[in-house]
């Protein structure tokens, strides 16, 4: 009962301080209201507050009279009820264009101009048709013969006759004397790989050509070594191909042919060798090294590992360092350009079991601030439940989640807070696999820096904890 003899009171001590007057109007902040108006509140100082409500709150208000006025706090506007709809006052708009009026009667005709200069002559009608040609007249007597012609060129001349039959051979002359005998005394393959043959008769005979030697050659130029043939050049050893050049340029090892189509180089383990390729370095270098030159285009990746094993744990790439100071995958990012790729992508699932750190030291930051009004933020932003688009052929083999998620959608984070939104490429799994035919270009989508919504959220939580105990305090004081 006290509480509400004190609030009856505030309302009387408003009402005369406000000035009532006798032609039944108020007045807050002057003593002189308009008669026009039922209330007129004058300040230079302060504004009028009228009732803020969210969108779900505004909505909900039972049949709202014509004129009625509210600000939503969700979209920060005014809005007014008429005609049985809300009408935002932010987006108000021209109304349409109204219908024509009628036609004005015809005014009177107007005096003739003055005649205007003649116009250009036409142009000339086309000939007539040519006339029948008259008859032929009597022809004339012949004249006197004229000189002779100077003479032709002479003719090609004409094919030779056949050739006559060959005369009897002579008689044979008498046989020369024997010529001295000699043997090869040696063979000697020089160290070019030519070969020297030398004679029981004072004489060495080199060859032109060179061969490849066992304990290798001392070339003066680049060496050849294959076939000029369209044929293999096999690697033997112990009577057993170990691999193959192939007429085409392919280089196997373990093998003789490719296991996937397009392979230049092609090692295949065995039982005894499992490991089909291995690099090693023990120098300022790397074990493995694969690049994408400038200027290619490919879905692929300078190394690329897939897996099909039988075995959950048999991964496409697997990095492992052998020492804690040292990084099992770096994944990185360099050069120019627009801000569409990533230092490290993983489509699908995610895992890790150790902590996931963000570079936060302060020696990293400079124009340090506590988050203003951060509830104010969180207000805006709204969280929603949704499935992927997996049905979608451009989008079900990014790797996205299957069934329900949660989450924001980064086209409405983006109006809030947009420096939490970027534009990133990915690509599409079945246009990255070797195996696939598929080739479609990577998808420029909009993503959200989840991980930044912390501090934000953080923040909300401690203003929204002040407004509490605010609220708390007022509520003890009103219980005294």
């Amino acid at each position: 009962m006290k509480h509400l003899l004190t609030l009856s009171t505030l309302v009387v001590g408003l009402l005369i301080s406000a000035g009532m007057s006798a032609q039944n109007n108020f007045g807050l902040g002057t003593t002189t209201p308009d008669p026009s108006a039922m209330l007129e509140v004058t300040s230079t100082t302060q504004g009028v507050l009228v009732p803020r409500l969210s969108s779900l709150q505004r909505t909900a208000i039972p049949a709202p009279a014509n004129g009625l006025l509210v600000f939503d706090t969700d979209v920060s506007c005014f809005f007014f009820f008429t005609t049985g709809a809300w009408t935002n006052l932010c987006s108000a708009s021209v109304g349409p264009q109204g219908p024509q009026g009628p036609q004005g009667p015809q005014g009177p005709a107007g005096a003739d101009g003055v005649d205007g200069a003649p116009g250009v002559n036409g142009i000339n009608g086309a000939d007539g048709v040519d006339g029948i040609d008259g008859i032929d007249g009597i022809n004339g007597n012949q004249g006197p013969a004229g000189a002779d012609g100077i003479d032709g060129a002479p003719g090609v001349n004409g094919i030779n006759g056949a050739d006559g039959v060959d005369g009897i051979n002579g008689i044979d002359g008498a046989t020369g004397a024997t010529g001295p005998n000699w043997s090869i005394n040696s063979m000697t393959y020089n160290p070019n790989g030519t070969l020297t043959v030398n004679t029981s008769q004072p004489a060495a005979v080199s060859t032109t050509g060179s061969a490849w030697l066992i304990g290798g050659n001392a070339l003066t130029g680049t060496g050849n070594l294959g076939t000029t043939s369209n044929n293999h050049i096999d690697l033997i050893s112990n009577n057993i191909v170990r691999g193959r050049l192939s007429n085409l340029g392919e280089f196997f090892i373990g093998t003789t042919n490719t296991t996937l189509a397009g392979d230049l180089v092609n090692g295949v383990s065995n039982a005894v060798f499992p490991w089909a390729l291995n690099g090693y370095s023990a120098n300022n270098g790397s074990g493995v090294y694969g690049a994408i030159q400038a200027n290619t285009n490919t879905q692929f990746a300078g190394v690329q590992g897939e897996s099909d094993a039988l075995n959950g744990t048999a991964p496409g790439v697997r990095g492992l360092g052998l020492k804690l100071t040292l990084n099992g995958v770096n994944g990185a990012r360099a050069g120019t350009g627009a801000n569409t790729g990533w230092g490290g992508l993983f489509q699908n699932d995610l895992g890790y079991t150790g902590i996931f750190a963000v570079a936060s030291d302060a020696r990293l930051k400079k124009n340090i601030a506590t988050i203003n009004d951060p509830l104010k933020l969180v207000m805006k932003l709204r969280g929603v439940t949704y499935e992927h688009r997996l049905d979608d052929p451009n989008y079900s083999d990014l790797g996205l989640k299957q069934g329900l998620a949660y989450g924001f959608i980064a086209q409405e984070v983006e109006t809030v807070l947009p420096e939490l939104v970027f534009e990133k490429l990915i690509p599409h799994i079945n246009s990255s696999q070797r195996s696939r035919a598929e080739s479609k270009p990577a998808e420029l989508l909009k993503t959200v820096s989840y991980i930044e919504m912390i501090p934000i959220l953080l923040e909300a939580i401690k203003q929204q904890q002040v407004q509490i105990e605010q609220l708390q305090n007022q509520l003890n004081s009103l219980q005294k």
